[in-house]
């Protein structure tokens, strides 16, 4: 199968934005995404075939890298997508930083694997992060996660 990475643009907006309101349960918002848009942010999407599947956005800081977001299309989870699409974007980090850092809901297990079998170590905890899901008040757990990057 083909993959492309490519930097997506404001006019690609429309497709991202479906991909991320059916991909998970909490999803960024027009606003979230034209504000990377218009700073330094990577906004990188994968595509097979000329249809987006995945998209992540990246923020660079003085010697790290942030991914603040990474949503893969619903029908292409549980596909090893976001593992491989990850992967590509610490290949992609590693000219501009040497560590990166990702927030993670500690209920979303399946994220969690992703990022620790490709060496990502949880460092910490932000108490009552998310707002949480099913009409329940409680807020959630994120559980920041960070890595080394080599060369």
């Amino acid at each position: 199968l083909i993959y492309t990475l490519s930097f997506f643009q404001e006019e690609d907006l429309v497709e991202v934005l479906s991909l991320e309101r059916g991909a998970g349960l909490n999803p960024w918002s027009e606003s979230n995404f034209r504000s990377s848009l218009n700073s330094s942010h990577y906004c990188i999407g994968l595509k097979r075939h000329e249809v987006l599947i995945a998209h992540a956005v990246l923020s660079f800081g003085v010697g790290e890298a942030e991914l603040l977001i990474l949503s893969v299309a619903k029908e292409e989870q549980g596909k090893k997508i976001a593992q491989h699409f990850l992967s590509a974007l610490i290949n992609l980090s590693k000219r501009k930083t040497k560590q990166m850092f990702l927030e993670v809901r500690a209920s979303n297990t399946a994220a969690i694997q992703v990022y620790e079998n490709l060496g990502f170590n949880e460092v910490g905890v932000r108490k009552n992060y998310y707002p949480k899901m099913n009409g329940n008040k409680k807020k959630e757990d994120a559980l920041i996660y960070a890595m080394e990057i080599f060369d």
